[in-house]
């Protein structure tokens, strides 16, 4: 059974739930979606695994299912795992912490999808389909994750994703419902104190 999500943002398997943040770098607007937020709540507690790739991890966080959790993303919004709660792994491209999974940035997909299979099926299954897609990385160079990177490469890299992300306005608004959310939250949480 396949349902989907408000918005198209993520898919529901039975027992799993897959949440991604879409094309460019939109996961700001799904990270502002209070409906979003709130499904992903529920869904969540009756999923077996709750999983997200690359920056969806911080969609996951959004709804404070990181909190306390270590967990992964892409290497460029990393730091935002410490501003949900989570414990960040910047070395490892799978992440598990009870039933939320993480990985890495969108090469890490494909990782967690075969953990996923090996999970469900069994550990020859997930070999059957890793031989099924052909999945045998052998990338041209040795930069596919920061701490093996020369430093110029992590400058430009890092320069681009800033530009793309300015590139977007609807991640100004959705930027800024975000830091009031959170504004709020705190001053809720110190008048309890």
């Amino acid at each position: 059974m396949i349902l989907l999500a408000p918005m198209k943002y993520s898919i529901f398997f039975e027992n799993l739930t897959f949440s991604w943040s879409g094309k460019r770098l939109d996961r700001c607007r799904v990270m502002a979606d209070r409906e979003v937020i709130q499904w992903i709540k529920k869904v969540h507690a009756h999923t077996q695994w709750t999983a997200s790739v690359c920056s969806g991890a911080l969609v996951l966080g959004a709804t404070g299912l990181l909190e306390g959790h270590i967990a992964t993303t892409h290497w460029a919004v990393m730091s935002g795992l410490h501003r949900v709660g989570a414990s960040p792994e910047p070395a490892k491209r799978i992440v598990q912490s009870d039933k939320i999974i993480t990985a890495a940035g969108v090469s890490a997909g494909i990782d967690l999808a075969l953990h996923l299979v090996a999970k469900l099926l069994g550990p020859e299954q997930a070999r059957i389909a890793q031989l099924m897609i052909e999945y045998d990385p052998e990338p041209p160079f040795d930069s596919g994750n920061i701490s093996k990177s020369e430093a110029s490469v992590v400058q430009k890299a890092t320069e681009n994703m800033k530009r793309l992300a300015i590139q977007n306005p609807k991640n100004v608004i959705s930027i800024s419902k975000l830091l009031i959310r959170r504004w709020i939250k705190m001053v809720v949480r110190a008048r309890r104190k």
